[in-house]
């Protein structure tokens, strides 16, 4: 800022601090060189005549033999420049003209288009168009009492003392030379402080804090969906006498709750279910949900034809189908038929399946064989009788007697279908060959 003001004031014939430097004397407020200056030649106010060149202090006819003019001087200083042309500061530093500009150290000469000025009371700020070139004292301390030295490696000051990095590039990062980045470069994203790839983590499979109960994610996405559920149990739970803590009752909370979902929704259908049936088992799962500290929704379907474009596993977790004791000849067997995509996809998809029938008009083994549930050749009135429960390691078969007596109405299968690893047959007849509850998973 002094030197600019320096600049302003003095022009380029100037007096500056009461004297001039040594060699120099004052003539009309300038600075001359007796010796050599033509209008102040040896004494102030002596000018030479045209023709006359000023050498020694004293006016001189120029010498033809020398080219130059008639500004030609004579003798070794003949062309050194006019002093005025450069004028000085009183301590002899160069004055600041419009042409040329040095900073304070000297090292740097610019012309007036670059607008540099140097600050006299701190030699280390330099402006060049505008732009701070350098901020610090030899401490490496910024005006605002912050400091600042390499390798600039912080969000405050990256790269060099003046960039800050903010949002959406808040770090600091060495990319051949420090400069701001992301807190994660794709393909990797932020999943809190931890840059991950969704692609591929097996705990934050296509989005952060998705685990994969397989522990492999590929694509962003899970392999393997795990398996659904089709429970097939051969009784309708219309015996009044069956309590909340009968076998047959818990043998249906295994099969409901054994999704790992904590709120469990329920997609029924009891179009042509006994109401009264209908009405006691949703009271049992109701109060199954809270002791195993679970809850749960069910939400009705009372028209057939919904089923298929309302059964997805996005949607609920479990297909309860009651036994159709009222449904008219032959309605269940076109039901089976139309739902059985439905059905299966939901099923491997990981949704859970629980059948109900207990062999009543409503004739639900051809609804089991054409849904492709189980393929039902006959069906075996076996209530009165014991039934051994024949799979107790089993999800839908755990905390159930060895035995227990089949209430009305109970039914036992005759199946084609043989026992395998996806096929258990939880509960048997007396005999132990015909099954009464079938748990199947589906291949994927």
């Amino acid at each position: 800022m002094a030197i600019a003001l320096l600049a302003i004031a003095c022009g380029k014939d100037a007096l500056v601090g009461g004297s001039c430097r040594q060699g120099l004397t004052e003539c009309g407020l300038q600075c001359v060189d007796l010796q050599q200056d033509r209008v102040h030649c040896g004494t102030c106010g002596h000018a030479c005549t045209s023709g006359q060149t000023c050498s020694a202090a004293t006016c001189a006819t120029q010498d033809p033999s020398r080219d130059g003019g008639d500004d030609a001087s004579v003798g070794d200083d003949a062309f050194a420049p006019d002093v005025a042309e450069r004028d000085v500061i009183g301590d002899g530093t160069p004055d600041v003209s419009e042409r040329d500009v040095v900073v304070s150290d000297g090292s740097l000469d610019v012309t007036e288009r670059d607008a540099v000025v140097s600050d006299v009371s701190r030699p280390d700020v330099v402006l060049a168009d505008g732009v701070v070139m350098d901020r610090r004292d030899d401490e490496g301390e910024l005006s605002d009492g912050s400091t600042c030295n390499p390798p600039y490696d912080t969000p405050e000051h990256c790269g060099d003392c003046e960039t800050r990095c903010a949002d959406p590039t808040p770090l600091c990062g060495l990319q051949g030379t420090f400069k701001c980045v992301a807190q994660c470069e794709p393909p990797l994203v932020a999943c809190g402080a931890t840059c991950v790839n969704t692609s591929s983590d097996e705990t934050n499979c296509g989005a952060c804090s998705f685990v994969c109960p397989s522990g492999i994610c590929q694509a962003g996405g899970c392999v393997g969906k795990g398996y659904g559920h089709e429970v097939v149990v051969g009784t309708d739970y219309a015996d009044p006498t069956l309590a909340q803590s009968s076998a047959q009752v818990t043998l249906l909370g295994n099969a409901i709750f054994q999704t790992v979902a904590t709120a469990v929704r329920v997609l029924a259908y009891d179009e042509f279910a006994e109401p009264a049936t209908v009405t006691r088992i949703e009271g049992w799962l109701s109060t199954m949900a809270t002791a195993r500290g679970k809850s749960v929704t069910i939400s009705k379907a009372s028209d057939w034809t919904v089923i298929p474009q309302q059964l997805s596993v996005a949607q609920y977790q479990v297909l309860l189908v009651y036994d159709q004791a009222l449904a008219p000849s032959d309605q269940m067997a076109t039901t089976g038929t139309l739902w059985n995509a439905a059905m299966n996809a939901f099923a491997k998809g990981g949704g859970i399946v629980v059948v109900l029938d207990g062999g009543s008009a409503g004739r639900m083994k051809e609804f089991l064989t054409n849904s492709g549930l189980l393929e039902v050749t006959d069906e075996t009135d076996v209530t009165g009788t014991q039934l051994n429960i024949d799979a107790p390691t089993d999800v839908v078969g755990q905390n159930l007697p060895n035995v227990l007596a089949a209430k009305k109405t109970t039914v036992a299968f005759t199946t084609t279908q043989m026992r395998d690893n996806y096929h258990v047959f939880v509960v048997t007849d007396a005999t132990g060959m015909l099954p009464v509850v079938v748990h199947s998973v589906p291949r994927p």
